[in-house]
């Protein structure tokens, strides 16, 4: 069915299951699940939306077995600032981060051919770049594994910190960078053969006129 800005929609919910979904046509995320706890997304097809499937601020967080091709980006797993947060970082104290704490796992998904045109009206995904498959923005404790990613024209993978989109944020305890990402036993092909927007040039910097590798992280660390 075509949707709005989101075809599936849980927020600040605990024990999430979709199962068996189809959502196309959404101008922002056609599977969400934002700031929750305890999420399963499987079985399902995520196709001609902005982000096919997205995790936000959220923890304990399996996505498996489903099919995301003609999105803008494939699947995205965001931390952004100005949420309420459930994630693995405690915002009120970084220093209180938790290593042990379990993130989103991607894993034996099919994640191919995601190069629709970015349709969103505004927010995040307005700067997801035509052509990536898989994004992993300011968040903690992802594994990405057993997936098929390939033929996306900026890029397979991008790992990359909430600096790189150059939004301002006033949180003042938000961690902008991405740590302890664990990507292995993928399958991957044909990947950023032609970048596409601000960011998929900025991710392109330093590898043109190669394709940019299959897993490409940003080197934003340092205030």
């Amino acid at each position: 069915n075509l949707h709005g800005a989101y075809g599936i929609y849980p927020v600040q919910s605990k024990n999430v299951l979709i199962d068996n979904a189809t959502v196309r046509g959404s101008s922002d995320a056609g599977i969400y699940v934002g700031q929750s706890d305890g999420i399963v997304v499987r079985r399902s097809k995520a196709i001609a939306n902005v982000a096919g499937i997205e995790i936000e601020n959220s923890k304990n967080a399996d996505v498996y077995f489903n099919y995301a091709s003609n999105n803008t980006g494939g699947v995205l797993v965001f931390d952004n600032p100005g949420l309420p947060y459930y994630g693995c970082r405690a915002h009120v104290d970084p220093a209180k981060d938790d290593p042990t704490c379990r993130g989103t796992r991607v894993f034996s998904n099919w994640i191919v051919d995601n190069n629709h045109a970015n349709f969103a009206n505004g927010g995040t995904v307005a700067l997801v770049p035509r052509g990536t498959g898989v994004i992993i923005m300011a968040t903690d404790n992802v594994e990405v594994f057993n997936n098929v990613i390939r033929n996306h024209k900026t890029v397979n993978l991008v790992v990359i910190s909430f600096k790189l989109t150059q939004e301002p944020f006033s949180d003042p305890n938000y961690n902008p960078y991405p740590e302890r990402i664990d990507i292995h036993d993928n399958e991957f092909a044909d990947g950023g053969y032609e970048p596409e927007g601000d960011l998929g040039i900025i991710f392109s910097l330093g590898f043109a006129p190669q394709p940019l590798p299959d897993v490409t992280v940003d080197n934003i660390y340092l205030d």
